[in-house]
């Protein structure tokens, strides 16, 4: 880890921003030798103060609208050029990198930004996905597009009657995440892009997602995730606890104790409409925990080789 550098690329919206900044807390902790943090041109200028931590750096790429983007622009339009633009500037910021003496070891990515994977695809950089939607929706997200038997039709306009996941409740339209509902007004703009999601990690032959939950809380969702490889081959699943579990737990401002019950709040029945943190009822074991998530912050928690 003390030799690795790990490039972390995220939208500026505070949902985005916030998980992705805690993970690279998280690497630091872990002993990372460096992180380097980026979102759009504009979204950095929009930051009002930077955090500062030994091995912390900061860096951008364009989106194509470094002025911002404003209301009135055309959302396929965004999106076009946030791939179009986007890519071309992170191919420039990783050579930049190496040529300051700083080569990516792991680019990491989250939401919205599928084609990052591929520019580390074509420069040799192993990718991950960090997912900051529930795994839950991450696995409703694959029972659409999955190219081998995804429910998801094109040339129909209807949202699906109900999803059946084994393990798991059955989900009507209703319980569905809005994005993936071909009715959906944002459908158009959304559901191609949640699609070229998928198919990143499905042309990617050692795929790799980082989830932000831990497998007491989503177990049959992490189960269902791994089953539905094209080729019969399992996705690389990092389970972590909840990442902002994680930040408290190396907070000096939090005790452990009191991340413990906030942990153990979350293991209780949930039902189908609870999309965002649906998991079975699970009995932690405290020890394990603490060997695992709580060792002091210069131990691993998760080994990138």
């Amino acid at each position: 880890m003390e030799n690795k550098h790990f490039l972390l690329i995220s939208m500026p919206g505070q949902g985005h921003i916030n998980p992705m900044f805690q993970f690279g807390k998280c690497l630091i902790h872990a002993g990372a030798g460096r992180v380097t943090f980026a979102t759009t041109a504009h979204g950095l200028t929009q930051v009002k103060a930077f955090p500062s931590l030994e091995n912390l750096h900061y860096a951008s790429f364009s989106d194509g609208f470094d002025d911002g983007i404003k209301p009135t622009n055309d959302p396929h339009r965004i999106m076009a050029e946030l791939k179009r633009v986007g890519s071309q500037t992170l191919t420039e910021l990783l050579l930049s990198l190496s040529k300051e003496g700083n080569p990516v070891s792991y680019l990491i990515y989250t939401l919205l930004l599928p084609w990052a994977a591929d520019v580390a695809r074509d420069m040799s950089i192993p990718s991950v996905f960090l997912c900051i939607l529930s795994t839950t929706a991450f696995a409703l997200c694959y029972c659409f597009f999955e190219e081998r038997d995804g429910v998801y039709d094109s040339n129909d306009n209807r949202p699906p009657s109900s999803i059946e996941m084994p393990g798991l409740p059955l989900f009507t339209s209703k319980d569905m995440p809005s994005f993936l509902l071909p009715n959906d007004p944002h459908a158009s703009t959304l559901i191609p892009l949640f699609q070229h999601h998928i198919q990143a990690l499905e042309k990617d032959s050692k795929a790799c997602v980082l989830l932000n939950t831990s497998d007491c809380l989503e177990e049959e969702a992490i189960r269902l995730i791994r089953q539905k490889r094209k080729d019969n081959s399992e996705i690389d699943l990092f389970c972590r606890y909840p990442i902002w579990l994680i930040s408290t737990i190396h907070s000096k401002r939090e005790s452990r104790s009191h991340a413990y019950k906030q942990l153990a709040g979350l293991c209780k029945p949930f039902t189908a409409r609870d999309v965002s943190s649906i998991s079975r009822s699970s009995i932690i074991n405290m020890k394990k925990i603490d060997q695992t998530i709580c060792a002091p912050s210069h131990h691993k928690f998760l080994n990138f080789g």
